[in-house]
């Protein structure tokens, strides 16, 4: 916005009056009228008024002066300025400022001042040669003409009110040189010297300010401020703390030592061959004599060498008696064993203790243990209740046997290492078929940082069995077995069957290489069970299971099985291959038996060949989002028997099936009871094509399909009447 401003003003020199008056100061009035954007505003204002000695640029006079809140009615303003005794024959002009709450302008150009016709008179006066008589002169006010004068070698010490002079002698003197100090510059050997003060180091004097309702936050080198709002505070109340005294909640608050807590500045000394005893709380002193001494030799004691008896003595700490500075640590879970003469440390495991959280070391990082069993065994009295830590150190512990943490006091283990390639563990082989390597019990366990290698067995055999809370994060776990159990039974190598489970971070290789066998075989990596209001949750997981063998019984391979549990599952990848075994059957995921199954899906990748497909649920719902689904046979996604209400919904995905296949992609088996409805939705996603329909609904399905397409570049064949 173009504002624009003009003022018009006088100024009123007040003349000389008698000495018995009120001498008249140097106040004087700048009167104006104020023209904001052609219009003469009524309201409040802030001016400033500087003084300099140019018209643009040069030196400013004297101070800033500040008029805040000033009225202003029609225009027209008053202000009464007093910036010194600044005039004299010298032009001075004035700059002035208007801030109207929101912005500050400035008068441009600079208004000279003019003189009045009376100072006029004074100006002329003042360059008048006319001789005034000492009758005529106070010389109480006016110093008189100096009349008098020094000899060589002497200097006016005093002039007095007549302007007469003392002098004296001004000595001869013994410089040699001017050094320039701390804080300045410059300085001589020979001639005439020159200090300056050295700005870098000190303050140049401060000559800017900063408009009302702003303070000043920097000073620079040359004396120039940087302004910044002063803000309103918000400070309600000002409390004495530890050693003041004073403050308040309102009005001013005053702060002040409480010099029974602080020590007063000390303000008092001795005399030569005494020394301070004690010191007061106002500063004062007491002495005494400092005493002569009698000490006549200092000899070492105990822990100490060296001592003298004449001239000076030296005494040092004896290391062989006086323990070093100490000056090594110990990593995290172990403790200081030992401090050696030279003050290094011998660290080892944290030693038990009856505490609520306690933690041991196996061999490897100073440990105490040597395997995982004897730790448990020998520290299970001390595990008490909180949470029991077991730290597995650098390198690699095989496992003569199986633990079994359902004993220990503590409601919450952690086994953990130094990194999946820094630890590993290496279960036993051998065991009874179905026997967990770790049988938690109702605990809540961690598992982390580390690796497990786990080589020979039988595909029945257990690592972790679980009925509390299991967290498994930063695991890289690797299982081949060579042996296969055809009875019949299901095999499941993680039974998680109760709790907020949670992976994540984690990588599975499973290997199967046995011989040729007959019967059915069952195997599953996870296995989730104990009810569906609990949520295992897999988060940056990859299972990849493979079998090298041919076989003429039945192998099923399941990467998580759900028996009434719920699934979420996010960047999760699960790779089964079956090496061409026609007789094989996989699965990514199984849902089975129970109507409370739920299952979510994204941001995911599952890939597998057999038989079977990626997906398989029943009486389950499902959410599938933005992931990917790919198997050898159709279907790839497999819905049997559902019931009332429960839905299925697949968005922003890509689903195929990669062999030679006829069959439906994805297919919606059963028929629901009289009366009741299932929702299916399919929407912006991809799917292979296969046989026809290439989605598949039984009827009594309410489907929904929206945005998709075929592979072939098709949009149509997707379900039969019910989702043209």
């Amino acid at each position: 916005m173009n504002r624009l401003f003009s003022i018009m003003f006088s100024l009123w020199l007040l003349l000389p009056v008698a000495q018995a008056q009120t001498p008249i100061g140097s106040v004087f009035t700048v009167q104006g009228k104020l023209q904001l954007s052609g219009q003469y505003p009524t309201g409040t204002y802030s001016f400033t008024v500087e003084a300099w000695d140019a018209a643009s640029g040069g030196n400013q006079l004297g101070s800033t002066q500040n008029f805040p809140n000033v009225a202003v009615n029609g225009g027209q303003f008053s202000l009464d300025v007093d910036l010194g005794y600044l005039f004299d024959t010298d032009q001075v002009w004035l700059a002035i400022t208007v801030n109207d709450g929101a912005n500050t302008y400035t008068l441009t150009p600079r208004t000279p001042v003019r003189a009045a016709p009376v100072a006029q008179y004074a100006l002329q006066a003042s360059m008048l040669a006319v001789p005034v008589g000492n009758a005529d002169v106070d010389s109480s006010e006016i110093q008189l003409r100096i009349t008098g004068s020094c000899p060589a070698g002497q200097a006016m010490t005093t002039v007095a009110a007549d302007g007469t002079v003392t002098c004296a002698s001004v000595g001869t003197g013994d410089i040699t040189g001017v050094s320039a100090g701390l804080g300045l510059i410059g300085g001589a050997t020979s001639g005439e010297a020159t200090l300056s003060v050295d700005s870098s180091l000190v303050q140049s004097r401060v000559n800017g300010g900063c408009t009302v309702g702003q303070a000043i936050i920097a000073i620079a080198e040359d004396g120039s401020v940087t302004c910044a709002s002063a803000g309103t505070g918000d400070i309600t109340e000002v409390a004495a703390g530890m050693g003041l005294l004073g403050g308040a909640t309102t009005g001013i608050a005053t702060l002040a030592v409480d010099t029974a807590i602080i020590q007063s500045r000390v303000d008092g000394s001795c005399v030569a061959g005494q020394a301070i005893t004690a010191i007061a709380e106002d500063g004062s002193v007491t002495c005494e004599n400092a005493g002569a001494g009698d000490i006549t030799s200092v000899t070492a004691g105990t822990g100490l060498t060296g001592g003298a008896t004449s001239g000076d003595a030296t005494l040092n700490v004896d290391t062989s008696t006086i323990q070093s500075r100490v000056s090594g640590s110990c990593t995290a879970g172990n403790a200081v064993r030992a401090v050696n003469v030279d003050g290094t440390v011998t660290c080892q495991g944290i030693q038990a203790s009856l505490t609520d959280q306690a933690s041991i070391t196996l061999a490897g990082g100073g440990g105490q243990y040597s395997s995982l069993e004897a730790a448990i065994t020998n520290h299970a009295q001390w595990c008490s209740g909180g949470t029991c830590i077991i730290n597995i150190g650098t390198g690699t512990f095989a496992m003569q046997s199986v633990i079994n943490l359902s004993g220990l006091a503590a409601s919450t283990v952690i086994i953990r290492g130094q990194g999946k390639d820094a630890s590993t563990l290496k279960p036993p082989v051998g065991l009874t078929v179905g026997l967990p390597v770790i049988t938690a019990g109702n605990k809540n366990l961690v598992l982390q940082d580390l690796s497990v290698v786990w080589t020979g067995g039988n595909n029945m055999d257990t690592f972790l069995s679980i009925s509390g809370v299991a967290t498994i994060r930063n695991l890289l776990f690797k299982q081949t077995f060579s042996n296969v159990d055809s009875a019949g039974a299901y095999g499941k190598t993680f039974d998680l069957s109760g709790g907020e489970n949670t992976v994540e971070n984690s990588d599975f290789i499973i290997r199967a290489t046995p011989s040729d066998y007959t019967g059915t075989v069952n195997q599953y990596t996870f296995l989730l069970s104990g009810g569906s209001t609990y949520t295992s949750r897999f988060s940056q997981v990859n299972i990849h299971f493979s079998q090298s063998f041919r076989n003429s019984g039945l192998f099923n391979y399941t990467g998580i099985k759900l028996e009434s549990a719920t699934l979420n599952a996010s960047n999760t990848r699960i790779e089964a291959l079956s090496a061409g075994v026609a007789t094989t059957s996989l699965l990514a995921v199984w849902a089975s038996n129970t109507t409370t199954d739920h299952v979510v899906i994204d941001q995911s990748h599952f890939s597998v060949e057999g038989t079977l497909g990626a997906m398989l649920l029943d009486d389950t719902s499902l959410d599938l989002h933005a992931s990917r689904l790919e198997s050898e046979n159709t279907p790839t996604i497999l819905v049997r028997d559902p019931k009332d209400t429960v839905p299925i919904s697949i968005t922003n995905s890509y689903i195929d099936a990669i062999g030679t296949v006829t069959g439906s992609i994805i297919s919606l088996q059963g028929t629901l009871p009289s009366g009741q409805i299932a929702y299916f939705g399919l929407y912006n996603s991809v799917i292979g094509k296969a046989g026809s329909p290439v989605v598949y609904v039984e009827p009594g399905y309410t489907a929904s399909c929206v945005g998709n397409v075929v592979r072939d570049g098709s949009s149509s064949s997707f379900v039969a009447s019910t989702c043209p």
